[in-house]
């Protein structure tokens, strides 16, 4: 970051006790770029969730700030959001009926999410993507688009699984505009 001249503001929340803390929902305030990291899905959400800390990271992205989330931060973006004991848990419900699937060629997602995505779609009416590594999907709200970017590719995901023929570096992917 001090390459980009960016100054850091770090906030290691862990807990959800401490996501209630107000003292670290006003270091929020006033940020460029909330960056939400990865590790376990569920657990991000259900900390960040219905808290000061998780409503400053919207109000500061809804004020202006860039939200990027990688891997669990960016599945937490969701409505819901696939954990790893099973199911899914309610995400922070920014990324309006998306929900993320990250590192999807590297993990083998036929295997391990399949039943879970299937049912994200069919049952709760969610957009599923699979977003493989060294890729993103990025809002455009100037454009009112997404766009993928990166060295690979996104898919969107279909009831039975299927993928089609993924969308690749700068090629719109039909998404639901965020919340």
């Amino acid at each position: 970051y001090a390459g980009l001249g960016a100054e850091v503001v770090e906030v290691d929340v862990r807990t959800r006790e401490q996501a209630l803390d107000p003292t670290w929902a006003d270091r929020v305030a006033d940020v460029g770029l909330v960056y939400l990291s990865g590790g376990n899905p569920s657990h991000l959400a259900d900390t960040l969730r219905d808290t000061p800390l998780g409503e400053a990271v919207v109000a500061a992205w809804r004020g202006g700030a860039a939200l990027a989330g990688c891997s669990a931060g960016a599945m937490a973006l969701g409505p819901r959001t696939l954990s790893p004991r099973g199911g899914s848990v309610a995400g922070l419900g920014v990324a309006t009926d998306v929900v993320t699937i990250p590192h999807f060629d590297r993990f083998g997602f036929a295997r391990r999410f399949a039943a879970m995505a299937a049912s994200l779609v069919t049952d709760d009416g969610h957009t599923v993507v699979g977003i493989d590594e060294e890729t993103a999907c990025t809002w455009l709200p100037a454009e009112g688009r997404w766009v993928v970017m990166g060295a690979r590719k996104a898919w969107l995901l279909t009831a039975t699984g299927d993928r089609g023929d993924g969308h690749g570096h700068g090629a719109e992917i039909p998404l639901p505009a965020p919340a």
